[in-house]
């Protein structure tokens, strides 16, 4: 069986926030902020390079905000973690939605 993502869409980097208490005060938009930052700079990106974001908490549209990204063609917000999440954005970058994903999920 052929895999049409085989050598067509790539994981570039990833990032975490470290594990934190739940009662730290600190929100889940700031920890997937916080995160997200360390993966974008990581694969030598800026927030211009972001098109699309996948994850499920928070909702996309909160984390674009959170972090100033001008433009989205695509967001997706699976209701599975991860492996939805990364399959998902795979399946967004090779059907041409986007170029670039940012997948993310923030737990306290």
């Amino acid at each position: 069986m052929r895999n049409a993502l085989k050598d067509n869409v790539a994981i570039a980097g990833a990032a975490t926030t470290g594990f934190v208490a739940k009662n730290s005060g600190r929100s889940q938009t700031s920890l997937a902020a916080e995160a997200a930052i360390a993966a974008i700079r990581q694969c030598g990106l800026g927030k211009n390079d972001i098109d699309g974001l996948c994850g499920s908490w928070p909702a996309a549209r909160e984390l674009q905000s959170a972090l100033g990204l001008p433009r989205l063609t695509w967001f997706g917000n699976p209701f599975i973690p991860m492996v939805d999440h990364v399959a998902t954005a795979a399946a967004a970058v090779h059907a041409g939605l986007c170029d670039t994903v940012l997948v993310y999920h923030a737990a306290r």
